[in-house]
Parts: structure tokens; C-alpha cells; sequence
């Protein structure tokens, strides 16, 4: 899994600036854990192996019984066939969930996205939240994921899972 420690103890420090009790910056620090990106491959992967079960737009661990609402979402990973720079909207690397690419104008065809003039390689997948933060997310949905990547053969450092960046 992917998680920026410079980010998190930015959120962190700025949330203790604000006045937060101790309590409540450690609840919002956990909260950048709470929304991470699956890649659809990756659910595949744990259905098949009865990982995880899906109902609807939630998914179920089966260990620990950890619920996500799942969102559409693409991670972007590059602009197709074009320097890195010619990203004016700075999206690589970035996750959009469906709404935030329609309100963009972006069109969505299998693993791509078109923004205006640009092509981007996209992973398609999903944004998962918690559906209880201070039951299902946290470092507890951390460790979940990370038992859940080992079991299903994949290393969590080249685990295309990634918290979603703000922003």
C-alpha cells in the first residue's frame, strides 16, 4: 500500500493547529487511511479466492467482516503517448472518482480517459471508504489490506492499492 508519511504528518500537525484534542487529530490522521483505491483486478483477485464478498456497492472482508462502500473511480498513471509535463491539470497519480471526471468533462473508454486534448492511461478500479470510520477504517483497514494482499500473492510494496491523495 502506498501512504505518504510527510502528507499524514502534515494532516496531523495541521489538525492539532487547528485546536483539535489530541483524540480528534489522531481520528483525522487515521481518516487518510480511510480512502483507498482498489484496482478492479485486484477485487477479481479476492473474489476468487473468497477473500472478500460484494453486495451491491459494498465490499465485505470475510476475516474480520470490514465493510467498504465502493465508488467507480480511475487512477491515473501517465498521459498516453506524451511527456509527463503536457499534464496541465496534474492528474497522474491522482485518483477521480466518476462524479469528479464528469464534472471535469472527462470521457471514460475502458482503460482510458479523454480530458479536452489530452489521453491518460488510467487504472480502473474503485474508491473505497469505510462505512463505519471507527470500525472499519483506520490502521486496523491497513492491516486488513495488507493480509489480504499477502494471502492473495501480492506484495503490499508493488500493490497497485494506494491511499487516495487529496486534493
Amino acid at each position: 500500500m502506498l501512504f505518504d508519511a510527510r502528507l499524514a504528518s502534515w494532516s496531523r500537525s495541521r489538525a492539532l493547529g487547528r485546536g483539535l484534542a489530541p483524540s480528534d487529530a489522531n481520528a483525522k490522521f487515521l481518516s487518510l487511511l480511510a480512502k483507498v483505491f482498489i484496482p478492479q483486478q485486484t477485487i477479481d483477485d479476492w473474489l476468487s479466492t473468497d477473500e472478500v464478498e460484494v453486495h451491491g456497492d459494498v465490499l465485505i472482508f470475510q476475516e474480520d467482516g470490514r465493510r467498504l462502500r465502493l465508488v467507480g473511480a480511475s487512477r491515473f498513471l501517465r498521459i498516453a503517448g506524451g511527456p509527463a509535463a503536457s499534464d496541465s491539470r496534474a492528474l497522474v497519480g491522482r485518483v477521480k472518482d466518476e462524479a469528479a471526471m464528469a464534472s471535469l468533462g472527462a470521457e471514460v473508454y475502458m482503460d482510458s480517459v479523454l480530458l479536452g486534448d489530452i489521453a491518460y492511461d488510467v487504472a480502473s478500479g474503485f474508491m473505497a471508504t469505510p462505512i463505519d470510520p471507527r470500525k472499519d477504517g483506520g490502521e486496523p483497514l491497513r492491516a486488513t489490506l495488507k493480509t489480504v494482499a499477502f494471502r492473495s500473492h501480492k506484495t503490499v510494496s508493488s500493490s497497485p492499492l494506494s491511499a487516495v491523495r487529496r486534493g
